[in-house]
């Protein structure tokens, strides 16, 4: 599944613990696995890591607030405009792209 991409990103931007497939395209741009979200390849995987939010309250707050402060301050409209613009410029005046960038138009 390739779709799904902002329900992910709706999801953490309210503040959810997300167990979410790396096949959802978004995925591997929003999640970092066990920080502000939960990635998984396999069914096991999904069980087991649902399982560590259910038991783990306090983790499952955390990564709560880790989710929704990577929307807030990583994935934002202005971040996302900043880095494009300047992305754009780096092409354009054919300087280096950026590859530390991190969030919107981040090196794939």
């Amino acid at each position: 599944m390739k779709d799904g991409g902002a329900v992910v990103n709706e999801a953490m931007s309210a503040g959810c613990a997300v167990v979410a497939s790396e096949e959802m395209g978004s995925v591997p741009f929003l999640i970092k696995d066990g920080q502000n979200g939960f990635s998984f390849r396999k069914t096991g995987e999904l069980l087991e890591k649902t399982e560590t939010l259910i038991k783990n309250t306090e983790l499952c707050a955390q990564i709560q607030r880790e989710a929704k402060t990577t929307i807030e301050e990583v994935w934002n409209p202005h971040v996302a405009a900043a880095h494009l613009v300047a992305l754009c410029e780096e092409l354009l005046l054919g300087k280096p792209v950026d590859e530390r960038r991190s969030g919107p138009c981040e090196k794939i």
